[in-house]
């Protein structure tokens, strides 16, 4: 990680302030190309509000905006800021061109913009605010001292990123495959089974018209499961009441995917009510931690994820998911050992999402230093 330095004091450099058009020259826009249009592949890089620097390709030389000085461009809606030194084609509405006049380092003013806290808005537009905001022109010098150090220090931030995100899908896959593992290996006294011969199944029914957030009852639907837990909804009205020990799985997916094929196992009765597109499934012959390792995520089940298209899951293909039944003992065994495992893991993920939360603070911390003059002259570079 590179060590900063940062003085007590503001810098001895005199910062001037500029309105914030003031600081920028005037664009002539191209024209700019629907999101639904982008292609996958082409000749021109396509810039648009999502975060990902280029967004989409495009082949009509006519269409490209050519810089001759790098450029700042912000999302409208987005607030997405990006530092573009190449030519591109502008996609669809919600993009803003900022040319800097030549007094203005581009990224420096990039820079700055990343530590404006710029209200949000929700989907409406932003430009608007940051007309309010007056612009630092230090001596370019100073800017390009400025930049030097924040590109630096922000290059050994996002290789630690890297390696954190890299180190939590890690441990994400780690309980995958001993998951995989323990239901692979099928031992000579297990017996195979299905859904439908060793379990009960029903669907849950509609809430929609049954809201109401003083409910005493707990709504499980596919964003609750999703959410591992966090409540989204109540009702008074239990349509579709679980009892202790019920598992709920997630029959269609989300935005993401990230519920289909989910499960969650009901810890009291009384409390929760199944949502339509929610199943619930109770066995008398499965320990109901082993049952729901062996249903959450299952590869036949998730194999009928619809690529491109909403997946679904229909009640005959869910009966028909097949069951390995060990004795009720060994069920008991390998479903502690898969507990202490997930515990582990999910143990290190949340080690791994604090570490990324706090690179995200301290990007917005140095940002902060940076544009109050506080980055000293002298900061060291060295790396641990």
């Amino acid at each position: 990680m590179t060590n900063l330095k940062f003085n007590e004091a503001k810098s001895n450099v005199l910062w001037t302030y500029l309105n914030f058009e003031d600081a920028l020259c005037e664009v002539k826009y191209t024209s700019k190309v629907q999101r639904k249009n982008f292609k996958d592949f082409g000749t021109y890089p396509i810039i648009s509000q999502e975060s990902e620097l280029i967004n989409g390709y495009w082949d009509l030389e006519c269409d490209l905006f050519r810089i001759e000085n790098p450029l700042v461009i912000f999302g409208d809606h987005t607030k997405v800021i990006k530092y573009v030194d190449f030519n591109f084609v502008l996609g669809a509405d919600g993009v803003k061109i900022l040319n800097p006049i030549s007094k203005i380092n581009a990224k420096f003013l990039a820079y700055f913009l990343m530590s404006c806290q710029i209200p949000d808005l929700g989907y409406a537009r932003h430009y608007r605010l940051l007309k309010e905001i007056s612009v630092p022109a230090p001596p370019l010098t100073e800017q390009k001292r400025i930049v030097a150090i924040l590109d630096q220090v922000f290059a050994d931030i996002e290789q630690v990123r890297a390696n954190t995100e890299q180190n939590l899908k890690n441990a994400r896959e780690l309980f995958e495959s001993y998951l995989y593992l323990a239901f692979r290996q099928q031992v000579d006294d297990w017996v195979m089974t299905t859904l439908a011969d060793s379990c009960e199944f029903s669907n849950g029914k509609a809430h929609e018209n049954d809201i109401d957030e003083n409910g005493d009852y707990i709504v499980v639907n596919s964003r609750f499961i999703s959410q591992d837990g966090r409540v989204i909804k109540r009702t008074a009205k239990p349509l579709h009441p679980l009892d202790k020990n019920d598992i709920a799985m997630v029959m269609s997916d989300v935005p993401g995917g990230k519920a289909f094929a989910k499960c969650f196992i009901v810890p009291e009765r009384n409390l929760y009510s199944l949502n339509q597109r929610i199943c619930s499934i109770k066995s008398k012959v499965f320990d109901v931690d082993f049952l729901y390792f062996q249903l959450n995520r299952n590869p036949y089940l998730m194999a009928f994820d619809n690529k491109g298209s909403q997946a679904n899951l229909r009640k005959s293909e869910i009966l028909a998911c097949p069951l390995s039944l060990p004795s009720m003992r060994e069920q008991r065994s390998i479903a502690e050992k898969l507990r202490q495992v997930l515990t582990w893991t999910k143990s290190l993920e949340a080690g791994y999402i604090e570490k990324l939360r706090q690179l995200d603070a301290l990007k917005k911390s140095i940002l902060q230093k940076a544009f109050s003059g506080e980055l000293a002259e002298d900061d060291s570079m060295a790396t641990t």
